[in-house]
């Protein structure tokens, strides 16, 4: 229960985060029009790349959302919030690790990633990012 429970406040940080740093923004990008073929292909590719690099948590839920957000980050967010959303973004990414480590933390971490993936989708819209 305790894993769950750990589960939950990392994905409700991030969420926090997220709109935290959306509301901050000095602005955002309007969104583009994009098919979801290219976006599945995209998604795939770069999950791919990330499981290859080591970034993978081992969790496919969160192992998207992070490649999404990572690269919303990376493509569509000003510098001027990238640096404090990145910081967060990394110490999510570290605990989303370490909670994988147990299969009790496992199961509660496809729920959370994916609370926070629906979270982002809202609040990072504003930089025209698709989750």
């Amino acid at each position: 229960m305790t894993n769950y429970k750990l589960a939950f406040l990392l994905a409700a940080t991030l969420i926090c985060g997220s709109l935290a740093s959306a509301a901050c923004s000095s602005g955002g990008a309007s969104a583009g029009s994009e098919s979801k073929a290219a976006d599945s292909k995209a998604g795939a590719a770069t999950t791919t790349t990330a499981a290859a690099s080591g970034d993978s948590i081992g969790v496919a839920e969160c192992d998207q959302y992070l490649v999404a957000y990572e690269s919303c980050l990376k493509d569509k967010v000003p510098a001027a919030a990238r640096d404090m959303m990145k910081s967060s973004f990394e110490t999510t990414r570290a605990s989303w690790r370490q909670a994988a480590a147990t299969p009790e933390g496992r199961a509660g971490l496809a729920t959370a990633c994916k609370t926070a993936r629906d979270a982002a989708r809202q609040s990072m819209s504003s930089y025209g990012c698709q989750f």
